[in-house]
């Protein structure tokens, strides 16, 4: 609860620091916007700065007490003349759009302050994990095995300030205050172009979209990836479809908006390239005779974003050769990687979704809607995806409503079809690559924005109303049963915090072991060595170093070259790895694979181990061949079993084994 309390005080600072700082830019705004919009820029570029704290040896060690030092200085000088320009009255809209942020808000707030469980899957297999290894080594470098260190994460680097006071609830405590930050955007831009009675639908649109409110309590940066990325949309349309001065410097909030956008996600590429195709198309229909001021805004908006952006990009490249790792790997190559690896993630990519088909896109509009089992891991394959992981009807809704409207031709709904333009680039990038249904954040956080505007601007305002109201109450009561009411108790302490993560997460029992089964309750893994993970990403929850060791993740290991369990064992000490744990999960290995590896691992007592013909099929398949190597490592000696985990009927769950020279 304290860790959560120190990162909203740190976002207020922030917050106060940036409107100060950004006093001109911002004026034209709304109030509300304007606060919103400085939260989320400040806090993006403290992100970007402790990425430059942290690159320096040691950086993190002691650039963690800059940023809040220099933060209480700023607020305490900005704070003045923040309160000079600050809104004294709310208004009627104001304070029902305040209560309906609150209330909503406490569904993420809840879950921020609950350990995440396995459906919060990517924020403990690698969201919070990397900034925690980072934290632990005292700087920002290369993590092994995990390629997901080498993303955009100025939004994950705030988690490392966060961990460092508050653990997992002051890191995940930063979404919670993205969600506040953005309700304020939401409203205060709908607010100032569509007036106070659709301000209100405004935030109703955001927190009814159910990746949203679910993403805010987690440590999933789609969210504030989507901010970002409205930023940039909104002030780049703004910018070019008005027909007199916006205000001073329309350029720099759009380009630290993607910028920003650009830093946080990968998936910021798609946002560049539907506002440089809005760019082209607006300069081609709109701005003919007027085209030095557009395109003098939109060039140094272009050279703020790369600005902003460039340090990630430069940071893989040295660190990988990639400045995209591990993507485009048949063009820039990658360190630890190669064309099977990339072939195989490319492959997982692809496994989101109904397909590239064209004839997929209006499934792919339902599913994303109401039930996103294709669009969510894991299980996507299969369609287990939860309902939490959608984008809701709303939305989608508003901007067929707007599209049938007659946006054609006309001048004064100009803004409303380039906002929807952009969106529709979006999509279709989104289909033709991964249809992962959070990565559709980025188009969320307009459609509330356009939508909101339907309500006060069109005939079918009310029907479209009801629609928010219905897509929220539906959100809220979802995210309710299916999560809050599950973590209220242990926020509340009637549960053990400990108790709860053993009981909704299987490695946690095994990390309990590890981290303090060492000599005098210390980790078993001694500093400066290693435990490889089989099968098992959610290496947060060590407090030891540890590397994924499946096949796909790298070629540090390098399992196409080894040809015994010796083999292996060498290999894996050679690299100061100590100790190994499989999972052996029924869920998560090869379905009748899992008893015969056991069998053949020598586990069971008279079991043959695998046959030639066994052996040369897995030899051609690096992800069954790891598998045989262990297997025949542990029936030659060299990895000894030390610790069982459950049972699955008479198969254990899981194995921890101790390597021997």
């Amino acid at each position: 609860m304290l860790g959560a309390l120190l990162t909203f005080m740190f976002a207020t600072a922030a917050t106060v620091c940036t409107l100060a700082a950004l006093r001109g830019p911002l004026a034209r705004l709304d109030s509300a916007e304007r606060v919103g919009v400085a939260g989320m820029l400040g806090l993006g570029l403290l992100g970007l700065v402790t990425l430059i704290l942290g690159v320096f040896p040691g950086g993190l060690r002691w650039g963690l007490w800059v940023l809040p030092g220099l933060l209480v200085l700023g607020a305490a000088t900005a704070l003045r003349t923040w309160t000079k320009g600050a809104p004294r009255h709310l208004g009627a809209e104001g304070v029902a759009a305040a209560l309906l942020a609150g209330i909503f808000g406490t569904i993420p707030l809840v879950a921020a302050l609950a350990p995440s469980d396995p459906r919060d899957w990517d924020s403990l297999a690698y969201q919070l994990a990397v900034p925690k290894l980072w934290l632990a080594e005292g700087q920002i470098g290369f993590v092994q095995n995990i390629h997901h260190s080498n993303f955009p994460f100025t939004w994950n680097n705030l988690y490392v300030s966060g961990l460092w006071w508050g653990g997992e609830a002051g890191a995940k405590a930063f979404n919670v205050v993205a969600f506040v930050l953005g309700s304020a955007f939401v409203f205060g831009a709908v607010r100032r172009k569509y007036g106070g009675t659709a301000a209100p639908y405004g935030v109703l649109g955001f927190a009814g979209v159910p990746v949203i409110l679910w993403g805010a309590g987690t440590a999933y940066v789609d969210l504030a990836h989507g901010l970002f990325a409205a930023i940039a949309l909104l002030y780049t349309v703004e910018t070019l479809v008005a027909t007199e001065s916006t205000g001073p410097s329309p350029w720099l909030l759009p380009g630290l908006g993607l910028g920003l956008c650009l830093g946080t996600k990968h998936t910021g590429l798609q946002v560049a390239v539907a506002i440089a195709a809005f760019l082209v198309w607006s300069l081609w229909r709109w701005n003919r005779g007027s085209a030095d001021r557009p395109v003098r805004a939109a060039l140094l908006a272009a050279i703020v974003a790369l600005a902003v952006a460039a340090p990630w990009y430069a940071k893989s490249a040295f660190y990988t050769g990639n400045p995209v790792y591990p993507f485009f790997y048949s063009v820039f190559g990658g360190r630890e990687w190669d064309g099977w690896r990339a072939q195989t993630y490319s492959h997982e990519q692809s496994t989101f979704g109904v397909g590239k088909s064209p004839s997929g896109i209006g499934h792919a509009v339902l599913g994303l809607g109401y039930q996103p089992g294709r669009y969510v891991n894991p299980g996507q394959t299969l369609g287990l995806g939860f309902p939490t992981g959608s984008i809701g009807f709303a939305g989608l809704v508003a901007a067929l409503v707007w599209a049938a409207s007659g946006l054609r031709g006309r001048s004064d709904r100009r803004f409303e079809s380039a906002m929807l333009g952009c969106v529709g680039l979006i999509f279709l990038s989104w289909f033709l690559l991964s249809q992962q249904s959070r990565y559709l954040a980025i188009a969320a956080v307009p459609l509330a924005i356009v939508g909101a505007g339907a309500v006060s601007r069109l005939s079918f305002g009310r029907v479209l109303a009801t629609l928010l109201g219905a897509q929220a109450v539906y959100t809220f009561f979802l995210l309710v049963t299916q999560q809050t009411l599950g973590q209220i108790p242990v926020v509340l302490g009637r549960e053990d915090r400990n108790e709860y993560r053993l009981r909704t997460i299987p490695f946690a029992r095994a990390a309990q072991v590890i981290n303090t089964s060492g000599p005098g309750g210390e980790p078993l893994i001694p500093t400066g060595r290693r435990i490889v993970l089989y099968d098992e990403v959610f290496g947060f929850l060590l407090d030891c170093n540890y590397v994924w060791g499946n096949p796909g993740h790298s070629t540090w290991i390098p399992y196409e070259r080894l040809e015994s369990g010796e083999d292996l064992v060498d290999a894996l000490t050679e690299r100061a790895i100590t100790h190994a744990y499989v999972n052996l999960d029924p869920g998560l290995v090869d379905r009748g694979f899992g008893d015969r590896w056991l069998g053949a691992s020598g586990l069971v007592p008279g079991a043959e181990p695998y046959l030639v013909t066994e052996r040369e099929t897995m030899r051609r398949d690096p992800n069954l061949w790891w598998r045989w190597l262990l297997a025949d490592s542990i029936r030659s000696g060299r990895a000894r079993p030390i610790q069982v985990f459950g049972s699955v009927g008479a198969r254990p769950r899981a194995l921890l084994f101790e390597l021997t020279r």
